[in-house]
């Protein structure tokens, strides 16, 4: 009886997305190596808010902490990894983050390593974009 009722007081608490949020922000995680060198990729107004610094309310409920933020733009960039992303759609995250009042630019593991160029060409135009 009492580990039943521990299981539904935990998921109760981790059903409420502020709760998730509170818990995950506290963690100021580090960034991981791909995070590390798309960092070294992009200008300085591109910075690092996987820690749990930049947490955001999004139209399905959830919360979201993005792995880059533009910095005086409302643009976030995401970072797809191939094998922990393989399943995920990246439209159905801009299209969140668009209602939430964000412009996203979902970039893969693949390309990061592979066509660096491209990346960093379409990281610059993203930022120069006019939303």
């Amino acid at each position: 009886e009492a580990c039943a009722k521990t299981s539904a007081t935990l998921r109760e608490f981790w059903s409420n997305p502020d709760n998730c949020a509170a818990v995950l922000a506290k963690r100021h995680r580090a960034p991981n190596r791909l995070e590390k060198y798309f960092d070294e990729l992009t200008p300085a107004t591109v910075r690092f808010v996987g820690d749990g610094s930049y947490w955001r309310r999004l139209s399905n409920g959830r919360s979201k902490n993005p792995d880059f933020k533009v910095t005086g733009q409302n643009k976030v960039i995401e970072l797809f990894g191939d094998y922990w992303h393989k399943d995920d759609d990246p439209e159905e995250l801009k299209c969140l983050y668009k209602e939430a009042g964000l412009d996203c630019l979902v970039v893969w593991e693949h390309e990061v390593y592979h066509d660096t160029v491209k990346v960093v060409t379409a990281v610059n135009q993203f930022i120069s974009a006019v939303g």
